[in-house]
């Protein structure tokens, strides 16, 4: 065992270590980090650490340990960060951490843990910021398990196999600003849930089975700048769902069985710079859906089951520069759909059942750099319009239709 003097530390982490000596920390009192990752442990005993009293990070990730003694961070009480994440812990005792008093930072993901006393176990780490729960056994959380992490900011629940949440899971998290719950069983959100989460800045719900979204969830997350909704089975957003998000910049809703969108759903969004809804089955796109988005620079729109573009359904989208309307079954375009698209530089309308295109429908699109129109069944393409164009890549291996390139810069 070495100690580095100079900067107070202990690096023992891929040294095959398979024990720790009841003594090994005994005269290390001047120690701020010890890391013991990625070795063979698979018990941490009793008062293993107790003379380390300046002890700040202590990193036990990628080993083995299946038990931790209940008075094994005895005497840690300056610790901020105590990571014991990719074990096999499947036991935590209710005290273990009751002498952290200090502690800001709590990895205990990737384990086999399926229970958390609800009462005991985070009562006293009130300077919590950082909780990684993920990736544990986790089918239930008691309504009080966080009431006295008040400092708590990141919190991250995901992979585990909750079923539900409380309305009062997160009632004390006034200070929490990114939650993570993806990869769960949930299939519904109470409406209050969120009541008190008003710092919320990230929340990712993806890949759960939610169904319906009460129309006031989100009423309180004012300050909600990402959020994932991908990989449910949505069927319809109520107009008013989102209407209290105005700092929202991302809202991805991919892989869902949403059918239609409510002219009006997205319009408060004003701050929004990206926009995914593929993988869905929406047939229309109606005129002034996405109005408001002012500021969106991305639209997803891939793997749906649209059948044409009307001329008034992009008029608002004066900032997006890649617009993805692939694997769809659009026939037709109206010719002003794409008027208000000055900064277009990427469409991209692959797999659909394009066969006549005229491009003046893209002649303002002075920045266009690329369009994808492969697999489509093209027969005939206008090009005589476009001679404001810059430049396009044309990409069509299939039924190459014949016409004069001589002017243009393209790609086939």
């Amino acid at each position: 065992m070495t100690e580095n003097n100079n900067n107070n530390r202990i690096q023992l982490s891929y040294s095959n270590l398979k024990s720790i000596n009841f003594s090994a920390f005994i005269h290390l009192d001047q120690v701020e980090l010890i890391d013991l990752s990625d070795n063979h442990l698979t018990q941490i005993e009793r008062d293993t650490f107790i003379n380390c009293e300046n002890l700040k990070r202590l990193f036990l990730p990628h080993n083995s340990i299946n038990f931790v003694h209940d008075n094994a961070f005895n005497g840690l009480g300056n610790v901020q960060t105590l990571n014991l994440s990719h074990n096999k812990i499947l036991y935590l005792g209710n005290s273990i951490f009751q002498p952290l008093t200090n502690i800001q930072n709590l990895y205990l993901s990737q384990n086999i843990i399926a229970k958390l006393h609800p009462n005991v176990l985070l009562s006293n780490l009130t300077n919590l910021v950082t909780l990684g729960l993920s990736g544990l056994k986790l089918e239930t959380l008691d309504q009080n398990i966080f009431e006295n992490c008040l400092s708590l900011a990141e919190l991250n629940l995901s992979s585990n196999k909750l079923k539900s949440l409380d309305k009062n899971l997160f009632a004390c998290l006034s200070k929490l600003k990114s939650l993570s719950v993806k990869n769960n069983l949930i299939t519904n959100l109470p409406v209050d849930l969120f009541r008190n989460t008003k710092k919320l800045k990230f929340l990712n719900l993806r890949n759960n089975r939610l169904e319906v979204l009460d129309s006031s969830l989100f009423q309180n997350l004012n300050n909600l700048e990402e959020l994932n909704l991908d990989n449910n089975q949505l069927s319809l957003l109520d107009k008013i769902l989102f209407q209290d998000l105005r700092k929202l910049e991302t809202l991805r809703l991919d892989n869902n069985n949403l059918t239609r969108l409510e002219v009006g759903l997205f319009e408060a969004l004003e701050s929004l710079a990206y926009l995914s809804i593929s993988a869905n089955k929406i047939k229309h796109l109606g005129d002034g859906l996405f109005n408001g988005l002012n500021k969106l620079t991305i639209l997803n729109l891939n793997d749906n089951q649209i059948e044409s573009i009307e001329s008034m359904v992009f008029s608002d989208l004066s900032e997006v520069i890649d617009l993805s309307l692939a694997e769809n079954r659009i026939e037709f375009f109206d010719e002003k759909a794409f008027k208000n698209l000055k900064y277009l530089e990427s469409l991209d309308l692959r797999t659909n059942r394009l066969r006549n295109i005229k491009l003046e429908l893209f002649e303002k699109m002075e920045r266009m750099i690329e369009i994808y129109l492969v697999n489509n069944p093209i027969e005939t393409i206008e090009i005589n319009q476009i001679s404001k164009l810059k430049k396009i890549y044309i990409r069509i291996p299939f039924n190459k239709p014949k016409f004069n390139l001589k002017m243009y810069n393209y790609n086939i």
